[in-house]
């Protein structure tokens, strides 16, 4: 989501490999199905997670995230936690699978602290809400060069400067949303060689986004805690069930 200054906390989380169909001693594995953390194209089998401190993205004209113009006189640590996912098709030729919605969901939940209930943090069908990350340092900077106003004029005026909050990108996926893919024999959902695909396909073409830990209204809670997060394909071959989904744990330090 952003340009990170990543500063290591420990915290390592193991991974393990999940993979689904049918198998037999004249049959090998329909599919394969993973998830965990790091890169679609290589899941790590171990993750650290990171606080770092973030600035504040921007939206062009064309709805792209980009480095703000202005530089903010805040910054924000965060912790973020990447999770993917990827179906492998196993077939020796075309695998036509039937997707719903994104192809993959991840949904995010904190352990209830002595026996309460896990809350649901977030999942990837919601938007990934921003921080409001301060006032904009420019402003700030323009106001103590104007040589027209005195030092309390210039003090009130900084004092009312406008927050500048960071863009807010909206997930405007449809979570019930159907089609059908056929995958090249030994490519995988998200693409990774496009020359392999007639058509590489609009859904499930995208690594999963990083939890960041924030809450709706830009405020940052307490995050220290013990969590996991639940990763389903919403993926199967046609007549049969989606696979198991597959749980990675965590744990956020102060």
């Amino acid at each position: 989501m952003a340009m990170f200054r990543w500063m290591m906390l420990g915290a390592v989380v193991p991974l393990m490999v999940g993979c689904g169909g049918k198998s037999s001693d004249d049959d090998r594995e329909a599919f394969g199905f993973s998830a965990g953390f790091g890169d679609v194209r290589l899941i790590l089998g171990t993750t650290t997670v990171i606080r770092s401190n973030q600035s504040c993205l921007e939206a062009d004209n064309n709805g792209d995230l980009v480095e703000p113009l202005n530089i903010l006189n805040t910054e924000l640590e965060i912790t973020s936690v990447p999770v993917v996912a990827k179906w492998v098709s196993n077939a020796l030729e075309n695998q036509r699978v039937e997707v719903t919605g994104e192809g993959f969901k991840a949904s995010f939940y904190k352990e209830g602290e002595s026996g309460g209930s896990d809350t649901l943090i977030w999942n990837t069908y919601q938007d990934a809400w921003a921080p409001n990350t301060g006032v904009d340092a420019d402003a700030i900077a323009a106001i103590q060069a104007d040589t027209s106003l005195s030092e309390q004029e210039k003090s009130d005026a900084i004092a009312v400067v406008s927050e500048k909050t960071c863009y807010k990108p909206e997930n405007d996926a449809d979570e019930s949303a159907f089609t059908v893919i056929d995958i090249p024999q030994s490519e995988r959902l998200p693409p990774i060689n496009a020359a392999d695909w007639p058509t590489p396909p609009e859904v499930a073409n995208q690594g999963m986004p990083s939890f960041n830990g924030w809450s709706e209204d830009g405020t940052i809670g307490p995050l220290a805690g013990e969590y996991y997060v639940i990763i389903e394909a919403t993926i199967n071959l046609p007549g049969q069930p989606m696979p198991d989904s597959i749980r990675r744990d965590f744990t956020i330090l102060e």
